[in-house]
Order: C-alpha cells, then structure tokens, then sequence
C-alpha cells in the first residue's frame, strides 16, 4: 500500500512552488489529503462519518480527525484554523499531531485542549484556532461522550426529532496562556445523533447576503436519515443549496450516532 506524501515535504513544495496553476493545485491537493482522512475509521457500535468540503483554491484550515486511544475509548477532534494556506495548514497539522499524542496521558478532553493550548502558545504563529473533541467511552454497555469546546461551535444533540446544542463557551486557541475550558457529559441513547461542524457550515449566504445560520442547521440535522453518512451528506447539501456560488470557506462536519 502506498504511503501519503510526508505533510512537512508538501508544506515546503507548496512555499517554494514556481510551478503551474494545475501543479499548484495539484499540491495543495495532496496537502489536505494528508490533513484530512478520507473516511472516518469504523467504530464498533456506533454508526460515524464525516464530510469535508474545502474552499477553492487554497489549503484550508478545516480537520478533523477520528481514532481510538483504548479499547472502547475513542477520541474525536474537529477543528478551524484562522485563515488559509501553508501557514494555516502548519498550525493544522501541529493540532492534530498534539491531539493524537496527547489523548491517552489526558482523557478529559478540557485537558485535551489546555495541552494543545499550551504547545501552540509556545510556538506562537499570527494564526489562532477553534477546537472541539468528544471522548467516547464504552461504559456498562452504554456510550458515554465528554466534550469540550474551545471558542468552537457546540456540538449538536439529535433526539427524538429535536436538535439541542450542547456545551459551555472556552477560549480560543493559540493566543493567550490563560484560558478556559469545560467538559459537559452525555449519555448517548439508541438513535442519537452527535454532529460536529465548523463554522463554514453556518456562514454560507444567499442571493440576499442573508446567512445560513443556526436555526437552518439544525432544522436541518433533524430530518429523517437512514444513517450517519445520510445525515451528514443531508446537511451538507443543504448548505450548499442555500450558497449561491462555491463555498467562501472550509466545511467540516462529523455525525456520531449511536445506531
């Protein structure tokens, strides 16, 4: 099986590149395809997927990342770095690799957060972030998720033909030493839903400039889909129905649900 180019030999290609638009593009391809996986890996009862849309034309600042730390103990991550291109990605692909190195030493995702905190502060770029991770814990035969948020969009509770946010307000990343965190807890009951999204998802506009918005979003979630991957390319499209030309920013979305 071939190995994905390395992330750091692209960001140098891409900082030096003289060559043609199609050349051009064709790396920052091949960058977001080693900053974003192509599918989210299987979760043994729980149905998961995700949709990624980039932006034209240059590396967003877009991720998300799903994998498993223990036995029954899953960690996800979805992220939005300020801005776009090679600097946005570095800041990307720094988030990720804390994250995933992090996870098992720290498992309250607040925890989580003050660690990547703190090595983004330490290596200070103009670029900040807002992230989001869910613990899932597979506990007396039901799946528990922590969550905590720092400066991101809440994740999104489906139940019963309801949409509900979920969440307290935390600092952004990678500005300041001092920052805020917290952790809300759930169990996730059969045919839940939990959606991530960033917050290309909600400031898409119409021919109107009139915003997509929350209340759209989650009228959205709350329509009938057979599965995780139904429900995610669902909302998505009508994202993407509502914009009047190409997406101005990254769209991001993962839908956890217990099936």
């Amino acid at each position: 099986m071939a190995m994905r180019p390395d992330t750091d030999e692209l960001l140098l290609a891409i900082r030096r590149a003289d060559e043609s638009e199609a050349q051009a593009a064709a790396l920052i391809h091949a960058l977001q395809q080693t900053l974003i996986p192509p599918t989210p890996p299987r979760v043994p009862g729980l149905d998961v997927a995700a949709v990624y849309r980039p932006a034209i034309g240059e590396v967003g600042g877009d991720f998300y990342d799903v994998f498993e730390v223990a036995e029954g103990d899953w960690c996800v991550a979805l992220g939005d770095v300020s801005g776009k291109g090679t600097d946005a990605a570095i800041v990307t692909s720094t988030a990720r690799h804390v994250v995933r190195s992090n996870a098992l030493r720290h498992p309250q995702p607040s925890d989580l957060l003050r660690v990547l905190n703190a090595a983004l502060v330490e290596h200070p770029t103009d670029r900040f972030c807002t992230v989001v991770i869910v613990r899932l814990r597979y506990v007396d035969g039901a799946w528990i998720a922590s969550m905590s948020s720092g400066g991101h969009p809440f994740p999104v509770l489906t139940r019963h033909g309801s949409a509900t946010n979920l969440g307290r307000p935390g600092s952004l990343l990678g500005l300041f030493d001092d920052v805020e965190f917290h952790d809300v807890s759930i169990k996730l009951a059969r045919g839940d839903s939990l959606v991530l999204y960033t917050d290309g998802m909600v400031e898409g506009r119409n021919h109107q400039d009139e915003f997509y918005g929350e209340a759209r979003l989650l009228g959205a979630l709350i329509q009938p889909a057979a599965s995780a991957e139904d429900l995610a390319n669902q909302a998505v499209a009508d994202v993407m129905t509502f914009q009047t030309s190409h997406a101005r920013d990254d769209i991001a979305l993962v839908v956890i649900r217990n099936a």
